[in-house]
């Protein structure tokens, strides 16, 4: 088991230098440890332990475009969070980083009232960049 600590957004398991959502951080390095044991890899399952009522976990991203959102009202939100290689804007608005001595790899939470259920946002990152939402249906 791996993991990063509570205070962390969940966003930041995106491995954003590699463009694409179907690497994660955790992916890539339980990959070259079973590997190197000559053990042959098989899947990787997330649970986020600060939701244990959430069930499921949406990843979404794009690399230089720009993508909508829309989330249902009838889900219960726990997370949102977003991880970028550079700048990244939600409706316009510049989102600030949690940390910026990550070495290019940006990401922070997203206030869930300022991410209004029913209402298509637009999420602009200027390079890659994803949202990470984590939630429960009903």
């Amino acid at each position: 088991m791996a993991y990063y600590l509570s205070s962390a957004p969940t966003s930041k398991m995106i491995d954003t230098w590699a463009h694409s959502l179907d690497n994660s951080k955790l992916k890539s390095v339980m990959n070259n440890v079973v590997v190197t044991g000559g053990a042959p890899f098989g899947g990787v399952t997330y649970y986020n332990f600060n939701y244990p009522n959430a069930t499921h976990m949406l990843l979404v991203g794009e690399d230089m475009d720009n993508f909508q959102v829309t989330m249902p009202s009838n889900y219960s939100y726990y997370e949102l969070s977003w991880a970028a290689t550079s700048s990244f804007r939600i409706d316009g608005a510049s989102q600030s980083a949690l940390d910026s001595s990550t070495g290019g790899h940006y990401f922070n939470y997203v206030q869930l009232t300022s991410f209004l259920p029913d209402v298509t946002h637009i999420v602009d990152p200027s390079y890659f960049g994803a949202l990470v939402v984590i939630y429960r249906m009903p």
